[in-house]
């Protein structure tokens, strides 16, 4: 079975280029672009692992991941920020939301992918599991 993974980006080469990473590997991905139906769409897809971007229109990584933490089937969900901003603060911030881990833009491929199997691993249980 594979790992659900959620992705929220507004930025469509970044979509795209985390579902060519993550084609033909154990992950079923499903990219959303508008934070502010995201939650809606994270409720439809019950994902093992949800990665957020900190800055988008409308409504900010932040915010939606303090939305998802509100969900009580979502508060020990992993969320993994996808972000450019490398404020310590920032970074900061995003754990106290709730994240469990903080991955800078631009990345390796070989990176991203060693860093989902790790938070999977680690955080995978929390719905029981899927792989």
């Amino acid at each position: 079975m594979a790992w659900r993974i959620c992705l929220v980006d507004d930025d469509s080469d970044i979509l795209t280029l985390v579902s060519a990473t993550l084609a033909g590997e154990e992950f079923e991905l499903i990219t959303l672009s508008d934070p502010t139906t995201a939650l809606e769409g994270i409720q439809r897809a019950q994902p093992d692992l949800v990665i957020l971007d900190i800055e988008m229109p409308r409504k900010s990584g932040l915010e939606l991941c303090s939305e998802i933490r509100e969900k009580p089937e979502f508060r020990q969900m992993p969320i993994v920020f996808l972000t450019s901003r490398s404020e310590p603060k920032l970074k900061v911030k995003g754990m106290e939301k709730g994240a469990i881990e903080y991955i800078m833009k631009p990345f390796r491929i070989s990176d991203l992918l060693l860093r989902i199997r790790a938070v999977l691993a680690v955080a995978g249980n929390w719905k029981g599991g899927a792989g």
